[in-house]
C-alpha cells in the first residue's frame, strides 16, 4: 500500500482584510505552521449513584491557538495587515490552502504579533490566533 502522506511545503496562509466584501491577503515568507485544533469540555455530572467514578459528558468545543511564524519585513503588507487586525480586534477570516488543494477557513481573532530583531540572525515574528467557530474545507482548483 502506499501511503498519502505529504510535506507541508507550498501551504498558503492567507488573512482576511477586514473590507467589505472580504478580501483575502496572502502573508509573506510563513515557516512552520502550529496550526489551530478543536478541544472538547469535559463536563463533570458525577452523581452519588456513580458508584465512587467520575462520569463525564463531552461539552462544548473550544477552538485552540495556532501560530504563524514569519520572516519579519517591517511595514511591509504583512506586517501592515497583522497589526491592523491586532489593532481593530476583529474576527476575520484565516485560510490555509494544503499542497493537495484543500482549504480550511474559519474566523479566528488575533492574540499576538511577537517581533524578533537579532544581531547576527535573521528577523522573525510569530503571529498567534485564537480559533473561533468550526472550520470550512473545500478544495481549490
Amino acid at each position: 500500500m502506499t501511503t498519502e502522506a505529504m510535506i507541508g511545503s507550498g501551504t498558503l496562509v492567507e488573512l482576511s482584510d477586514g473590507s467589505s466584501p472580504s478580501a483575502y491577503v496572502p502573508l509573506g515568507e510563513v515557516g512552520d505552521l502550529d496550526l489551530a485544533s478543536d478541544q472538547v469540555d469535559q463536563v463533570d455530572v458525577t452523581h452519588m449513584q456513580s458508584g465512587r467514578r467520575k462520569e463525564y459528558i463531552a461539552g462544548l468545543i473550544d477552538g485552540t491557538e495556532g501560530s504563524i511564524p514569519v520572516n519579519y519585513v517591517p511595514d511591509n503588507v504583512t506586517d501592515a495587515l497583522v497589526r491592523d487586525w491586532i489593532s481593530t480586534g476583529e474576527q476575520r477570516n484565516l485560510r490555509f490552502t494544503y499542497p493537495n488543494l484543500v482549504t480550511e477557513t474559519f474566523l479566528a481573532i488575533g492574540t499576538g504579533w511577537r517581533r524578533s530583531a537579532p544581531v547576527g540572525g535573521k528577523m522573525a515574528a510569530v503571529l498567534s490566533y485564537k480559533k473561533s467557530g468550526d472550520a470550512t474545507f473545500g478544495v481549490t482548483s
